[in-house]
């Protein structure tokens, strides 16, 4: 029996301990660089305050989340953000603003640097890495919804038993879009495959 409701998000990336934790060190570091900032010299006290801010926007990071429950029973979709215990509503949408499910495969490129020891040498080239992720959202003429996955995207299997799931309550058509399933292995394929492509995705 399918659920009526679905919850996803809700999670932040520490415990509420922890973040309060580092935030009160902060406070503390924050008020040690201002007490003895004439004493530091201006520029390192800059410094210092930049590195501090850098480091409040790290905790504010660990501790935020946000939410998104689909409702069968009122046909809504509600979005929350919050910081640990304190929650607000971000939107609430009906069933009807939105089109299809839609699993996306994100690809991220970056340089790496690779050392080659040969005798008395050392060599430091640069290499493309591509990594991969997988998105699932609500797409619809009235705007896109991002849903919340576990991790950094999880495995593709995982992103589409939960994009069906989403499907079968708001009965949405679900689609691939970047990739497609090799008919033989079943294994993710994006080679050749543009990044806006889509084709269909079935319940086995």
């Amino acid at each position: 029996m399918s659920p009526s409701v679905i919850h996803l998000g809700g999670q932040t990336r520490l415990d509420a301990p922890t973040v309060l934790g580092l935030a009160l060190a902060l406070v503390v570091v924050g008020g040690a660089v201002l007490y003895f900032s004439e004493r530091l010299g201006p520029e390192l006290a800059w410094l210092l305050i930049i590195v501090w801010f850098v480091c409040l926007g790290g905790v504010w990071s660990a501790g935020a989340w946000s939410s998104v429950t689909l409702d069968a029973a009122a046909r809504q979709v509600v979005s929350r953000i919050g910081f640990l215990r304190w929650s607000a509503p971000a939107s609430t949408r009906s069933f009807a603003d939105y089109r299809a499910v839609v699993v996306t495969l994100k690809r991220s490129t970056e340089n790496v640097g690779q050392t080659t020891t040969g005798s008395g040498f050392h060599k430091t080239s640069l290499r493309m890495q591509t990594s991969y992720s997988y998105a699932l959202g609500l797409h619809g003429p009235l705007g896109d919804l991002d849903l919340p996955l576990a991790g950094d995207g999880g495995t593709p299997e995982e992103a589409e038993a939960l994009a069906l799931e989403v499907a079968r309550l708001g009965d949405w058509p679900t689609l691939r879009r970047g990739y497609v399933r090799d008919p033989l292995s079943g294994a993710p394929r994006s080679r050749d495959i543009a990044f806006d492509a889509e084709s269909p995705l079935q319940a086995p």
